[in-house]
This record gives structure tokens, sequence and C-alpha cells, in this order.
């Protein structure tokens, strides 16, 4: 699973590369930060209106030095964010794209 959330980080947009087990795709390395290698995520519609709704849960990492604790001062909210899934053997062009959306809502919890 590889995971590409975008930051803002002392003003300047910053994307994260971050994966279940080591990966690199060029010159691109990505942390092997998250636990697991899945990633929770519900739909639902309205019987009002009509209006769908399709929800990303929690991807979790690894902090267990507190290294990653500057993490929580930056604003993941409202920026995106794609999550892929494939094989660390494969280039990322074999990867599926699982989901690719905008964060509304940001809940970093230690």
């Amino acid at each position: 699973m590889l995971v590409e959330p975008v930051a803002n980080v002392s003003s300047v947009e910053t994307t994260f590369y971050l994966s279940n087990m080591p990966y690199a795709n060029g010159a691109v390395l990505y942390d092997a930060l998250l636990v697991g290698g899945s990633v929770k995520t519900s739909e639902a519609m309205s019987l009002d209106n009509g209006e769908a709704e399709y929800t990303l849960g929690m991807i979790r990492w690894l902090n267990f030095d507190g290294e990653l604790d500057a993490w929580f001062d930056y604003v993941w909210a409202n920026r995106s964010i794609t999550v892929y899934f494939g094989d660390v053997r494969w280039p990322k062009s074999d990867f599926r794209t699982f989901a690719s959306t905008i964060r509304t809502y940001r809940r970093l919890t230690a």
C-alpha cells in the first residue's frame, strides 16, 4: 500500500510518500511507516436527497519515538490524499489507485 497525503508545512504544500513496506519509485523513497496493509472505507446514500458519501477511513503510521510529533502541527484538512494498492515488487505504474480524494476532516491522534 502506498499513500501520498499532502499537508501544508510552514506555508508550503508538501507531499508525503508513505508505505507499509519499504518501497522506492525511482528517486522517490516511500517511508515504511504505515501500520498494516488495509484502509477502512464506507459508503452511504441519503434517502432524502440521493447524495452519496464515500469515506476513507483511518490510516495509521508508526511514531514510537515521537520523531513525527511535528506532524500534529501540519495542516492536513482540505488537502489531497491518494492511496494505491499493489506489490512492492511492482513498478509504481502497475499499482492501482484505490482512492484519490480531498480530506475534509483531519484527525491525528497519538
